[in-house]
Order: structure tokens, then C-alpha cells, then sequence
């Protein structure tokens, strides 16, 4: 089996409650060793072999390991909180966080070391790290006073801070046994084993970069955080290269958050989000390789949601085996690829959203929709708020074939940002309007 290793490492914060039963993934309720911290990374050497990382925010935190896919953990608590943990090989990994910790261990996990980095603030967090072998390796730093990159030639015995200001790197991928590649406000890219980089520019108004995943060593995708003068200011982006990262096309998540992305397989890839800012959790699936995408409700329940914070990880061993990292130690886990209750995404309706006419936007007191059906159809529409809350719908109403116009008042409405959701049969649509 190829393990499909995840560089990606951030921020996971997420409420936990009392565990649910659902039918494609399983809970993982590790909170009787871990109860009170967020989990923000995990690297598998193998089907049954992972390991995870996390903190309390600033007040400790732990490594947990498991040797059975999942069923039982093992923790290990630290000085530091955590953000990323990467293996090179099945005994040698490296864990890196808070003040610009960096932990190794030689025996697979039983034993870690502290390593020594350059003097520098201990204002910095290492917040990516990724290897090409057991020596060679790179840890991304940020918040500190300047620049800091860290790179070590001799397993981390001593510790380089390149402060050319070359590199960026919140999110690492390694591509091959001499290429490594890093993503932040530009795409950085090196062939041999990090002597020399090379900067290939990315979309730009990039706020932060949240995830990168090469299919091989041409295809990749990363998720960036987007700078907007939309009503919501932020958003999501999906870019994908066919060139090794010298060139970018680019699919705009109006207002919608992906915070995770990773591709068990050529063909098979997930992202995972939330629609708006606190919005309701998804998740998008890919069966072709990133040419289109299919949209699934977060597994587990609003109860598991976070109206605060950003952050999601997920990580895949297979393409049916998947692990969610969430808060307060649970880890939700899939064997059958989540299941088969999969939608068409809202932006693969590319031509339906063009033939969706809101107006006038902003609306005052009247919204008028207009939609146009191929044929008769049952047509549900709905209307949420920046929340995901939900406060008009039109259920399963039978539509006639062409061209259809509803008026709705929205004089009671809060002023803000809206979202209608068009749905006939398995295809939804999306725009967004705003009430003044």
C-alpha cells in the first residue's frame, strides 16, 4: 500500500459533545487521556500506525500514538503545544510547535528528544515540518520578530536559519527523494534538497495558505485564504498546477472556509470546511481526480460544529479509511470513503448559478428570483444567514419548464450577507445577496 502522508499542519479548533452514532464515520472519543486540547496534525507510517498532535493552548501538549487504526491511543504529554508531526521513515519523526519547539524521536515514538534550533524569539511557532529523508528537513516558523526558516542537514543536530527570505512555508509537501515544496504568500519550490529555491507566484490578494497535496510530481492543489471586497471580506480559493507549481488556475469558495485537503489516490481527493465564517461544516469529494467536486454534510452533527476558530484536518491511509481531527481529543474516522450521500458542489453548477437571478441586490424590502428549468421540475429553495441559520424556505414545489420568477419579502430580514440555496433533485445551486 502507498501511504499518502498529509504536510499539512494549523489550527483545529472544534466543540466536542456527547458522542453520536453515524452511519459512514465513527467516533473516536480519546477523551479519557486527552480532554481538553485541539488536534492539529497526524501522520500514518501505515495502515495501523499514526500518530497525533495537539496542545492546550499555550499550556501544554500531547503526542498521541496509535498501533491499531484508531481503536486505542497512546498519550505522551509535552512542555509545548504542538502544531505538526512528520515521519521520514517508520522510527524517525519530528514534531514541532509552540516558541519554536522541535521534538525527534529514533524509536517510533516511544522516546522524544528536544532539539536545539538558532537562538530566536520565543515569540515564533513552528507551525509545518517536512523531511526528505531522515536528515534532511525543513521547519516553517511565523509570528516571531523577521524572517526564520529553519533547515537541518544532520537529523537536527544543528539547525540553519536561511534568512534570504527566499522560502515561505505554513504548509510543506515532500514530491520526491530530492524535491521538497512550501506555500505561504508564494509558491516555493527545490530540487536539490533545499541548497537552492526557486518562487513561482500564486493567485494573488492570498491572505494565508492552508493546505497543499501533490498527486505526483507534476499535479497538485493547495486551499488559500482569500482578501475580497465582498460582503464577507474572506474566502476560500481551490488552485491546482499541471506544471509542478510554475502556473496556477484557480476556483473561487465565495465566503466559503476549506481548511483541509489531502488525496488518498490519483482520482480520490476530500476537502474540508465550512460554508460561511462559523457556517455549517462540509465536505467536498473528488472521484476525478479535482476536475469536479461533490458536497456532503459534516459527519457528525451541528453538536461537534465551532462557532469560533477555523481550523479542520483530515488525513487518509486509503481511499476508504479517513481521519478528522477534532477538539477535546475525538477523531472521527471513515472505512468507507464517507459513505455514498454525496451532492453535486455549488460549483460545479456553473451554468445553472449563471441562469440564478437575484435582484436587486442589495434588497431593501422585495427579492426577486428568477430561475430557468430545462423541464418541469420539483424545485426546494432555502435562505440562510451568515450563521447557516436557516429563516425562509420554499420546499419541493413543482416548477413549470422554463423560465420562473418568485418574489420574497425580505423587509424583516437583519441587515447582512444571505444565501440562497436552489435544489432540484440532486443539484444545488448558490448566490448570495445582501439585505440593506
Amino acid at each position: 500500500m502507498k501511504v499518502h502522508k498529509l504536510n499539512v499542519c494549523f489550527f483545529l479548533f472544534i466543540i466536542f459533545s456527547a458522542p453520536i452514532k453515524a452511519q459512514n464515520w465513527t467516533i473516536i472519543d480519546t477523551s479519557i487521556t486527552h480532554t481538553n486540547g485541539a488536534l492539529r496534525s497526524a501522520f500514518f507510517t501505515n495502515d495501523s500506525t499514526g500518530y497525533v498532535v495537539g496542545g492546550w493552548g499555550g499550556v501544554g501538549g500531547v503526542i498521541l500514538k496509535t498501533t491499531d487504526a484508531g481503536i486505542h491511543w497512546n498519550l505522551k504529554i509535552v512542555n509545548k503545544d504542538l502544531e505538526c508531526v512528520y515521519f521520514p521513515s517508520k522510527d524517525t519523526g519530528y514534531a514541532v510547535g509552540q516558541s519554536h519547539t522541535i521534538m525527534k524521536t529514533i524509536d517510533a515514538g516511544t522516546t522524544w528528544m528536544y532539539q536545539f534550533a538558532p537562538p530566536l524569539s520565543t515569540l515564533y511557532s513552528a507551525m509545518s515540518v517536512c523531511f526528505i529523508n531522515n536528515d534532511t528537513g525543513f521547519v516553517g516558523l511565523k509570528n516571531g520578530p523577521g524572517y526564520a526558516f529553519l533547515k537541518t542537514y544532520n537529523g537536527g543536530a544543528n539547525w540553519i536559519n536561511d534568512i534570504s527570505d527566499t522560502v515561505h512555508a505554513n504548509v510543506f509537501f515532500k514530491l520526491n527523494d530530492s524535491s521538497i515544496c512550501g506555500i505561504y504568500g508564494k509558491f516555493s519550490k527545490t530540487t536539490n534538497k533545499g541548497a537552492t529555491w526557486t518562487n513561482y507566484p500564486i493567485p494573488p490578494n492570498t491572505n494565508t495558505s492552508k493546505s497543499l497535496f501533490f498527486i505526483n510530481d507534476t499535479v497538485g492543489f493547495a486551499t488559500l485564504d482569500k482578501n475580497s471586497g465582498s460582503p464577507c471580506y474572506n474566502y476560500s480559493s481551490l488552485i491546482k498546477t499541471t506544471d509542478g507549481g510554475q502556473t496556477w488556475t484557480e476556483t473561487n469558495y465565495d465566503c466559503d472556509f476549506i481548511f483541509s485537503l489531502v488525496f488518498p489516490s490519483n482520482k480520490i481527493g476530500f476537502m474540508l470546511g465550512s460554508l460561511t465564517i462559523g457556517g455549517p461544516r462540509k465536505i467536498w469529494k473528488t472521484t476525478n481526480g479535482g476536475n469536479t467536486w461533490l458536497l456532503s454534510s459534516y459527519p457528525v452533527g451541528a453538536g461537534y460544529d465551532s462557532t469560533s476558530g477555523y481550523g479542520l484536518n483530515m488525513i487518509c491511509t486509503d481511499t476508504n479509511t479517513c481521519y478528522i481531527l477534532t477538539n477535546y481529543g475525538a477523531i472521527i474516522k471513515t472505512t468507507n470513503g464517507g459513505g455514498t450521500n454525496w451532492t453535486a458542489s455549488v460549483l460545479e453548477e456553473k451554468k445553472l448559478t449563471e441562469e440564478l437571478s437575484l435582484y436587486p441586490n442589495p434588497a431593501q424590502s422585495q427579492l426577486t428570483i428568477e430561475f430557468e428549468l430545462a423541464e418541469t421540475k420539483n424545485v426546494s429553495i432555502e435562505i440562510r444567514n451568515i450563521l447557516g441559520q436557516t429563516v425562509t424556505t420554499i420546499n419541493n414545489r413543482v416548477f413549470p419548464y422554463g423560465k420562473n420568477k418568485i418574489e420574497i419579502d425580505v423587509s424583516e430580514f437583519s441587515k447582512g450577507l444571505y444565501f440562497i440555496q436552489l435544489q432540484r433533485e440532486n443539484k444545488i445551486v448558490s448566490k448570495k445577496f445582501v439585505k440593506e
